[in-house]
């Protein structure tokens, strides 16, 4: 919760059985509050996934818990909880937050929506990825985060692999420059995980593409300047036969305009 105890010390409330001498009373008595709700939501999740009603899906995440508690020779709270946070992606996988680049305090949800902390200063506001298990907003575009376990990328491929996350062949127009381009994604919902570059797409796949935007944005919602300021190749060569018509009126220049070009655009 935004009361500036991260996992760690809400952990750490559960092994302590008092606060210590310069501890403040009720931040230690909210702090244990919220890392029980946490415990007790990893166990509903984890007797879940061990009765078999999870799937595929359940099945892995029971799999990769059991490998991660094999591996620890004294399984204790503390070690149990730092595999919280994967154990509960397989229940919350729609609430898998991303941090936004550059930026503190600002994740993006899986679900399509957008999410923060109270408290700018809330220890989690600086992870790369979160499972938000409380929330609150309504239907509103951003929400509040009240409880949350933070996950590394690898737990989340680890514990989704195969079931909530997925790749995909993207082929788009680069908003920099109006170029077709292609990327293999990695997407876990609305978030990107990854993406590679892949070869530069062929024409038979770039043509429908181009036309299709062509037809929803209009020729100059269309196509993008290159860098800001700088018109775009194609514009600028329907500017200059425009100019030898103009100048050349017997040359047999095309009519070339914007609403001719729209008008032939897939003829």
């Amino acid at each position: 919760r935004a009361h500036g105890a991260d996992l760690r010390s809400r952990v750490a409330c559960l092994l302590e059985a008092e606060p210590g001498p310069q501890a403040a009373t009720g931040a230690w008595r909210r702090a244990k509050r919220n890392a029980l709700d946490l415990a007790a939501q990893a166990g509903r999740v984890g007797r879940t996934v061990g009765g078999g009603g999870g799937g595929e899906q359940g099945s892995g995440l029971a799999a990769a818990f059991a490998a991660e508690a094999a591996r620890r020779s004294t399984p204790t709270l503390e070690a149990q909880v730092e595999t919280v946070g994967a154990l509960l992606s397989g229940g919350y996988f729609d609430r898998i937050a991303q941090r936004q680049p550059g930026k503190e305090n600002t994740f993006s949800l899986s679900n399509g929506r957008g999410a923060s902390f109270a408290a700018a200063a809330e220890p989690l506001a600086s992870a790369e990825y979160l499972v938000c298990l409380s929330l609150d907003g309504g239907d509103k575009r951003s929400a509040r985060i009240h409880l949350a376990a933070p996950l590394s990328l690898s737990e989340l491929r680890a514990a989704l692999a195969g079931s909530a996350i997925r790749w995909s062949d993207d082929i788009f127009v680069a908003p920099s420059d109006g170029s077709v381009r292609a990327r293999r994604v990695e997407r876990l919902g609305a978030l990107i995980l990854s993406q590679e570059p892949l070869p530069t797409p062929p024409p038979e796949q770039a043509r429908p593409l181009l036309l299709s935007l062509l037809r929803e944005r209009g020729l100059r919602r269309a196509l993008f300047g290159g860098e800001r300021g700088v018109t775009h190749p194609a514009l600028e060569l329907i500017a200059r036969v425009r100019l030898l018509r103009a100048l050349d009126p017997k040359g047999g220049w095309p009519v070339w305009d914007e609403a001719g070009v729209m008008a032939g655009a897939g003829g």
